[in-house]
């Protein structure tokens, strides 16, 4: 089926398809004003490794776990990031009143840890990434306080900066008109072919002979001998016989029998 028979089906069941299209659109844009718009909040932070410095000995001193990796400070920051989006994370922030709708992930090859909040206030964006920071400072802190890391040792997370988006994002309610229309379209076409299946089902109930396309051209007559009359090859006479009259020697007739 292609898109002209689809539309001579809509059109065929257009009392029932047309007014379940005006409730998708009036639903999907009644659905979509109700909803709130998104603020946006964004942030970024540097991973410092410590300086090293040298014993007596001409030594290393340095013996940081989290420098120990393939990578060092970029896997700090890729492991940093997996934890900041675990679920203990979002379920302290919605106690605490803050977003749960954000991203954390690190650069590639690069000690540097992006954030990106989104909120239905400004002021709660940009408090929970201030949040979030404090909690990647402090996971930093916690991991090295179990290895007993010199503080001159540590690495530590720089703020480069966060930053909040001017206005309301509106992306959202247009994501949810699509979502509705599409989900709608998709129904109505449903509604159509279950419609034209029942009605097919039932003609061929009542009419066992009856063809399965109402559009298409009646069946030819099949090809049938035909019978020719054979040719007359002479008259026939259906008068009645006629009878024989037999005479005497003497030439007189015989006498009629009584």
């Amino acid at each position: 089926m292609d898109f002209f028979d689809l539309a001579k089906l809509m059109l065929r069941w257009r009392y029932v398809t047309v007014p379940l299209l005006v409730l998708t659109f009036v639903a999907a844009f009644t659905v979509s004003a109700r909803a709130q718009p998104e603020f946006t909040a964004q942030g970024s932070l540097m991973l410092v490794g410590p300086t090293t410095s040298e014993t007596t000995d001409g030594e290393v001193a340095t013996a940081n776990p989290l420098l120990s990796q393939n990578g060092a400070l970029p896997t700090t920051a890729y492991v940093t990031a997996l934890a900041a989006t675990s679920p203990q994370v979002r379920t302290l922030l919605g106690g605490e009143g803050l977003s749960t709708t954000y991203d954390v992930a690190a650069e590639s090859r690069l000690p540097i840890v992006l954030l990106e909040v989104r909120a239905p206030t400004r002021e709660m964006a940009t408090n929970t990434a201030l949040r979030l920071v404090e909690l990647i400072d402090e996971d930093l802190r916690l991991r090295q306080d179990a290895a007993d890391i010199p503080n001159d040792q540590r690495v530590t997370a720089d703020v480069i900066g966060i930053s909040s988006a001017g206005g309301a994002d509106y992306g959202g309610r247009t994501r949810l008109r699509i979502v509705i229309i599409l989900f709608g379209l998709v129904a109505t076409i449903g509604v159509a072919f279950g419609l034209e299946a029942l009605r097919r089902h039932r003609r061929d109930r009542d009419e066992p002979n009856a063809g399965t396309d109402e559009d298409s051209d009646p069946p030819e007559p099949a090809n049938e001998p035909t019978i020719e009359p054979e040719p007359v090859s002479r008259r026939q006479d259906f008068s009645p016989p006629k009878r024989r009259q037999s005479t005497r020697s003497d030439g007189r007739e015989p006498a009629a029998r009584r």
